[in-house]
């Protein structure tokens, strides 16, 4: 086992896409392309919009923020919740308070013959 202590991780703040107030620590790697990222929100961050070229999924940890997919709309979000994009879809996200998610990207969810992302159930009404 490996403790890995999250305030002293490498992180860099993001520049690309006009973002602004939004620092990622690369946390996980591997060889079957999947990554694992921690990215802390500042208040008033944006991470800009751009294409996403793989599945994303956006799992907020702490505080709350917002989230946008191809039509532009900032859905909010909170602990609790996670937003999932698609191969090509535009997005962005962001937070007026500041938030922490972790993002897990990979070139393929498959779990069996269906995605994982069809097992999860929608946000109650």
């Amino acid at each position: 086992m490996k403790v890995i202590y999250l305030k002293s991780h490498p992180s860099e703040e993001v520049g690309a896409f006009g973002s602004h107030g939004a620092v990622i620590s690369r946390l996980l790697r591997s060889r079957s392309a999947v990554a694992a990222d921690m990215m802390r929100y500042a208040p008033g961050a944006i991470l800009g919009r751009h294409r996403a070229q793989c599945p994303q999924m956006l799992l907020i940890t702490a505080g709350e923020g917002w989230a946008s997919g191809n039509d532009g709309i900032k859905i909010p979000v909170s602990v609790g919740q996670a937003v999932l994009w698609t191969v090509g879809e535009e997005h962005e996200s962001g937070s007026a308070t500041g938030m922490t998610a972790v993002i897990i990207q990979a070139a393929s969810y498959e779990a069996g013959r269906e995605t994982v992302f069809e097992h999860l159930p929608d946000a109650p009404e």
